[in-house]
């Protein structure tokens, strides 16, 4: 009696493995982000506060009474001249980069 081969081949191809790779960093990447904006949201406050009290920007984490806060791969968010808000984070894989956020009036 012969018997039939009825295993089927399974597993992905490379080009499958290939977008789900890159999927998965790209997720990675937004997560990263994610925290970033929402660790600002004590910067924005207290630049909020500044410019009601004084009609202007902050010029600094001092002038706006705001301390530095940092997170999993925020590793820092700094107030700058004009309350424009620098984010650096770390993304894990060697890079790093720069969230800017500037205010309007």
């Amino acid at each position: 009696m012969k018997m039939k081969n009825t295993l089927k081949p399974f597993g992905f191809t490379i080009i499958e493995l290939i977008i789900a790779i890159t999927s998965y960093q790209n997720y990675l990447k937004k997560s990263k982000i994610s925290e970033a904006l929402s660790l600002i949201s004590p910067a924005k406050l207290a630049i909020s506060n500044y410019y009601d009290t004084y009609g202007k920007f902050p010029n600094n984490n001092t002038e706006a009474m705001f301390t530095s806060t940092s997170g999993k791969y925020v590793t820092s968010i700094t107030i700058e001249s004009g309350g424009v808000i620098n984010v650096a984070i770390n993304y894990g894989d060697g890079s790093n980069g720069n969230l800017v956020f500037t205010p309007t009036p």
